[in-house]
């Protein structure tokens, strides 16, 4: 058969195009980059947890160490190396120890907490230890300063270890006391927020108190819907009521929202309703309300002055004691 019959018999080939194949080698180009940036990528993912991973291993393991630290040490004069702001906290620690053995906890024994700070950070980090027969919980909080050392706030631990709550409801003593404790909004009726007042680490024992004075009134209505928790750190005080010869405790003070020391962050200023502008908070009454009640001891309200004066770095007013009365759960 020649050549010229080939072309005309039978079911002839067409001819490859060289733009077809050029088109296949492109696809098959962008197949195979294309699987090769999703390696990377998933690659680069699984880089990123195993990192997290890490940070967040090493974290534990500095924190754990720096508890371990503290409870290793002997002496007052010992543990305040591992405390915030050690300086000011030495004196502190010793008027502590002087009447209470160290504690005999072993670092081991802590887990971590199921909560966080807000906001969220690696600089803030927390440990706890259950405990039975009723006690509260023991919790170790820890901030990392800028020489990079994790150091433990004093008064979250002393507030745990001691059940200071659960002992401010128990055992009333004339005074003031400074608290950490989660506020919740039970809601408003006839101008005065109930507000519940109890122990973010054991949150059992509760105390519930009128308010009505207007700075504490707009600071919750503003920051504390009704239904609504949040942490704080407040100073409740007992007051002996002189007619009945009863101790009441009474909501003195909002201090800041979070922890003090840790997350803790004041109350900002209300908005304006134009736009753009701000207003300050409703003023404290420059005088204490319950000077002008009957009942009120004068020589409780002069050593709580004293206190108060002595007590609130930085406020040069003396703030008052918040109208109402705080009914136990």
């Amino acid at each position: 058969m020649n050549a010229e019959s080939n072309q005309t018999v039978g079911f002839p080939c067409a001819p490859v195009r060289k733009s077809s194949r050029r088109s296949r080698a492109l696809i098959t180009a962008i197949v195979v980059a294309g699987l090769a940036v999703g390696g990377l990528w998933s690659l680069k993912e699984s880089s990123h947890g195993t990192d997290s991973a890490t940070v967040a291993d090493a974290t534990g393991r500095e924190v754990r160490e720096a508890l371990s630290g503290f409870l290793a040490a002997a002496t007052a004069e010992e543990r305040v190396a591992f405390i915030t702001g050690e300086a000011s906290a030495l004196p502190i620690l010793q008027s502590y120890y002087a009447v209470r053995e160290t504690e005999k906890f072993t670092a081991a024994a802590f887990r971590s907490v199921e909560w966080s700070f807000n906001p969220t950070g690696e600089k803030l980090a927390a440990l706890t230890l259950g405990r039975d027969r009723g006690m509260s919980s023991v919790v170790a909080c820890f901030r990392r300063e800028k020489d990079g050392k994790w150091r433990m706030d004093w008064d979250v631990w002393q507030q745990t270890v001691s059940g200071e709550f659960r002992d401010f409801m128990a055992h009333p003593q004339e005074g003031e006391y400074t608290l950490r404790v989660r506020l919740a909004n039970m809601g408003e009726k006839e101008g005065a927020i109930s507000l519940e007042v109890s122990d973010p680490f054991d949150p059992q024992p509760s105390l519930q108190f009128s308010i009505t004075r207007e700075d504490l009134r707009a600071i919750l209505l503003r920051d504390l819907p009704q239904g609504h928790t949040r942490t704080a750190t407040v100073q409740l005080v007992w007051l002996n009521e002189g007619s009945t010869g009863t101790l009441q405790s009474h909501f003195r003070r909002h201090i800041c929202w979070g922890y003090a020391g840790l997350d803790g962050k004041p109350a900002a200023e209300l908005p304006h309703p134009r736009a753009g502008h701000y207003r300050k908070l409703p003023a404290r009454p420059a005088e204490e309300p319950l000077a002008a009640k009957t009942w009120a001891d004068d020589s409780i309200k002069a050593a709580l002055s004293a206190t108060a004066h002595s007590s609130l770095v930085g406020d040069v007013q003396n703030p008052p004691v918040a109208e109402g009365v705080a009914s136990k759960n």
